[in-house]
């Protein structure tokens, strides 16, 4: 048996940190669907992992082109869904997991959506550690998408 998919969700403000892929692209269009339904803001945040060995200033070309160019995929995600209040914009931190704590209590977030691929270890599925992180530290409401497993594992 199936469960009805959460079609409303009561929330003014929801955060999807992203960062690119398929699953963070399925993740967001979902939260775009969710935003919409519920006329919710949606807010888009790529965070920019800087290696303690340099300033947050200091993070690579690379990585900030890259963050623009997810953030603007996500922004035409969100044309595609008809989702109109997106706010989208990527931060500098140490670590992302702290990095959307602190979005979540600045921005006044009601709920985190956050995609996570399908991952197999020692016979169950596991969480990175910003997923934990958030998890253990949002005062918020956190909904996990979990990607389905690909059609060649063993479940």
């Amino acid at each position: 048996m199936r469960l009805k998919a959460l079609s409303k969700l009561e929330a003014n403000r929801i955060l999807v940190p992203v960062c690119g892929g398929e699953v963070g692209e399925q993740t967001f269009r979902w939260a775009c669907q969710l935003a919409r339904k519920s006329k919710s803001q949606l807010h888009a945040l790529h965070v920019i992992e800087v290696p303690m060995n340099l300033p947050l200033e200091e993070a690579s070309s690379e990585s900030v082109d890259n963050g623009e160019r997810i953030l603007a995929r996500m922004e035409a995600i969100s044309h595609e869904e008809k989702c109109k209040d997106v706010h989208a914009r990527s931060v500098r931190a140490r670590q992302a997991g702290p990095a959307i704590v602190i979005e979540v209590e600045d921005r006044g977030i009601d709920a985190v959506v956050i995609g996570i691929p399908f991952r197999r270890r020692f016979g169950s599925c596991r969480m990175g550690n910003t997923a934990n992180y958030v998890l253990d530290n949002a005062p918020c409401q956190v909904i996990f998408s979990r990607q389905g497993a690909p059609e060649h594992a063993t479940v």
